[in-house]
């Protein structure tokens, strides 16, 4: 396992003005780690390096202290972007903000930041962004006007690269209700304008049951002892118009109402990050009808889920769960070789299928499972259950500073 340069790394991350916490964040490892790998030689998994190196925008040897530093030139020197070509640029992409956040590296929150007023960023930050959305710094910045995007042609070869996890949810879906890949791809549009309208008729029902209460309020505020009802009755009005707004233009995303001027000077960016309208449907649908383990939406600790990195409106998914841990007999060897595409669910053999060939059948997908994944998912596994240890410490020391971690208060030692 590689050694890092703790005084290389301290170096790089205060070039970059993170603070360890910031850090931790962007490579996905914990702090605690982080300050030990900062303050002493240590040894760490390939995949740490591979995190830490691209949070810090470096090779990987040069954390190790095997290559020079990069000359410091205006890596620090802030740019400006305008928030109108960006969303522009974003559109014609037809990236939603999850997806260039995930292309760019750059958080979901800062890009909704910098869609709704001119801000400077560093120079890094810049150019992932312009990179991920094939544009020159002039149209970002503004400096020049953006180049008309050219016309798509009237017939186009519908060709999709899906990932193994997409691949694997297809297989299920067709295991469990038998249309096949092509079939759902032909009843894709309908499903999704009976999903998308649905979500919008949803929408349209509570912004009505909120017009009745600004109507309530505006009787309340005819009383001048209640004054104060009248200025929320104002500020729930307009933004019950600005919804009205989303609606009748199909905004299913509820991107107008994110980047609506108007809500960002009178609620914070916490209120308005991450707020889909289209998800939030998408997962009280799924809890409405009552079947968890047939769809889960972002799965906690679930590395089948589809959609993580380009997902359109909805959260992280996982369909089939049961029957996928029936086949998989409970073997993660088994389990990763669908996931990771090393063998299809289709190619497995027919007799295989059947209920008393589980040992039969796990045996046979782990013998399928490559030693590139083997190897990367165990070091991945290692490296949460050292987070896991370190986290169980890190709470049994704050019990024996008698700090109750649910209330966040300091109480007396038991």
């Amino acid at each position: 396992m590689p050694t890092i340069d703790p005084k290389r790394l301290l170096e790089l991350r205060n070039r970059k003005g993170l603070s360890r916490q910031a850090l931790a964040a962007e490579a996905h490892v914990s702090e605690r780690q982080l300050a030990r790998i900062e303050t002493e030689d240590v040894q760490v998994r390939s995949t740490t390096l591979e995190r830490l190196a691209r949070a810090l925008d470096v090779d990987g040897a040069v954390i190790l202290g095997a290559e020079p530093l990069p000359a410091a030139d205006d890596e620090e020197s802030p740019l400006e972007i305008d928030p109108r070509n960006l969303r522009a640029l974003r559109k014609a992409k037809r990236l939603s903000r999850r997806q260039l956040a995930v292309k760019s590296r750059v958080s979901e929150r800062q890009l909704a930041r910098l869609e709704s007023s001119r801000k400077a960023v560093r120079s890094t930050t810049f150019r992932r962004i312009a990179e991920a959305l094939g544009t020159d710094s002039k149209e970002l910045s503004g400096a020049s006007p953006l180049q008309p995007a050219p016309a798509p042609p009237e017939d186009v070869h519908v060709g999709l690269r899906v990932s193994p996890q997409l691949r694997l949810a297809y297989d299920l879906v067709r295991l469990r209700y038998g249309p096949t890949r092509k079939q759902i791809v032909e009843l894709a549009p309908l499903l999704f304008v009976l999903l998308a309208e649905g979500s919008l008729a949803w929408r349209k029902k509570r912004v009505g049951e909120v017009d009745e209460l600004v109507h309530r309020l505006h009787e309340l505020g005819k009383d001048s002892q209640l004054y104060f009802a009248k200025y929320v009755e104002d500020v729930c009005e307009a933004a019950v118009e600005v919804e009205k707004t989303s609606i009748r233009s199909a905004d299913v995303l509820g991107d107008t109402v994110r980047g609506e001027d108007y809500l960002y000077q009178r609620f914070t960016e916490d209120d308005l990050y991450g707020v889909v309208p289209f998800a939030d449907y998408l997962c009280n649908l799924a809890e409405d009808m009552g079947i968890e383990g047939i769809v889960d939406f972002y799965p906690n600790d679930s590395d089948a889920m589809v959609g993580y990195d380009t997902i359109w409106g909805a959260e992280p998914y996982e369909v089939c769960r049961d029957r996928l841990a029936e086949l998989t007999g409970g073997s993660k060897y088994a389990r990763w070789a669908l996931l990771y595409g090393d063998v299809q669910l289709s190619n497995i053999p027919q007799d295989l299928l059947e209920p008393e060939a589980k040992d039969a059948r796990v045996a046979w997908l782990e013998s399928k499972l490559s030693d590139e994944v083997r190897s990367r998912q165990d070091d991945l596994d290692s490296e949460l259950e050292s987070i896991g240890r370190d986290l169980a410490l890190t709470l049994e020391a704050v019990r024996e500073e008698g700090i109750d971690p649910s209330a966040g208060q300091t109480g007396d030692p038991q």
